[in-house]
């Protein structure tokens, strides 16, 4: 599919020589390299929140539609793949026919992704915070699951979808309450985390109004 040419000026003399010397020594069009640059801009830009929600959720309406146009082939690659399966199942279970216990341990094992065994349909946002949901149910319960939440919560209401949490940040989350063996240290070490969560979300909407506002002059 072609995709729309767009014409960009850059915004000051200083930059237009910079982008040519740059493309030059590095054995490339300039063309090539502004693409590559707007690209990494574009996905910063969908990371911290800056790109417009409107705008996003309509790209996101037509990378929609265009997943009809994969459903035939989708559903033979399943098939197709269903097939393979069995057949390397069969084949690496036959050695183990004389071994029943084994067989029923090994067959009663079950895998689940702590963090990505969700619907693909949600939000990223949703998502995320969905997985925090879950990982929070594991470490608290009861009254210091209530109090967990309305941290989270209080930490949406000020920050709104800037509350954003990699799996790694949920991985660093779990081991600093897992450091602390009482409920009350537990809780602690999570309070304190999500206040150096609520600075790190703090630097990074100062830095972008920042650029922002560098942009504009």
């Amino acid at each position: 599919m072609a995709i729309d040419r767009i014409v960009v000026t850059p915004s000051s003399q200083a930059h237009s020589e910079l982008l040519s010397y740059w493309a030059r020594l590095e054995g490339r069009s300039i063309s090539s390299l502004c693409s590559s640059l707007l690209e990494e801009a574009v996905y910063k830009a969908l990371e911290s929140g800056r790109a417009n929600k409107t705008a996003v959720k309509l790209m996101e309406d037509v990378i929609k539609q265009r997943e009809r146009s994969l459903e035939v082939s989708h559903q033979l690659n399943l098939n197709n793949e269903k097939e393979k399966s069995e057949n390397i199942f069969q084949s690496e279970l036959k050695p183990l026919e004389d071994k029943k216990s084994e067989v029923d341990k090994i067959m009663n094992l079950s895998a689940r992704g702590a963090f990505t065994d969700f619907k693909w349909n949600k939000s990223d946002f949703e998502h995320q915070m969905t997985l925090l949901d879950e990982v929070l149910k594991v470490m608290f319960k009861g009254d210091e699951l209530k109090e967990a939440r309305k941290v989270i919560h209080t930490l949406i209401e000020r920050y709104g979808m800037n509350v954003g949490i990699s799996q790694k940040g949920l991985r660093d989350m779990v081991e600093a309450v897992e450091l602390n063996k009482s409920k009350e240290d537990s809780m602690k070490a999570f309070k304190e985390f999500a206040r150096d969560w609520a600075n790190e979300i703090e630097e990074s909407i100062r830095f972008m109004s920042y650029r922002y506002f560098e942009v504009q002059k």
